[in-house]
């Protein structure tokens, strides 16, 4: 019986798929930083689709929606940079050595390592992490994020709705 090409059994291509997934995330994360930074500081606030999507320059101190942003700076250091550091490369080993891993669940895991990558080379090389997109809905407005944060969430709520949905 021949194994489907969904579950890839930890060869070289599973690892492949997860690599590209990290790496084109990590990628596409810090270039839109670097744009986001160039033309929003020059021009400010950017409003598309009447208000319902808001490019604004925020920098971001702390965790997810500034969490942490008041602890003290070594604090901040220790638990952003060492610690997600630390996790991030744990994650990451024990991914490359995952065996019967379906592609889909190696790619959202690559979604998310590669947003935690791309905020932690924010944190190490700049500090605070580089945030720009606002989403809102009439009075819902989400807080301001970037390709990074999204890609967490969209790995993780890939995870969770394949997961529920009985797709090994």
């Amino acid at each position: 019986m021949r194994a489907s090409p969904w579950i890839l059994e930890g060869s070289r291509r599973g690892r492949g798929a997860l690599l590209v997934a990290l790496g084109l995330t990590v990628g596409a994360d810090q270039l839109s930083k670097r744009i986001a930074e160039r033309v929003l500081a020059q021009r400010g606030p950017i409003d598309v689709l009447h208000g319902a999507v808001r490019f604004q320059l925020a920098q971001n101190r702390g965790a997810f929606l500034g969490l942490g942003d008041r602890l003290p700076g070594d604090a901040r250091t220790i638990l952003f940079v060492a610690a997600v550091g630390m996790m991030l490369a744990v994650a990451l080993a024990l991914l490359l050595r995952a065996r019967d891993w379906p592609i889909w669940r190696l790619v959202a895991a690559g979604l998310i390592v590669g947003g935690g990558v791309g905020n932690l080379i924010d944190r190490i090389a700049r500090g605070p992490v580089t945030d720009f997109l606002l989403l809102r809905l009439g009075p819902l407005h989400t807080g301001i994020f970037n390709l990074a944060d999204a890609c967490i969430v969209a790995g993780g709520a890939w995870l969770v709705l394949q997961s529920a949905a009985g797709v090994h």
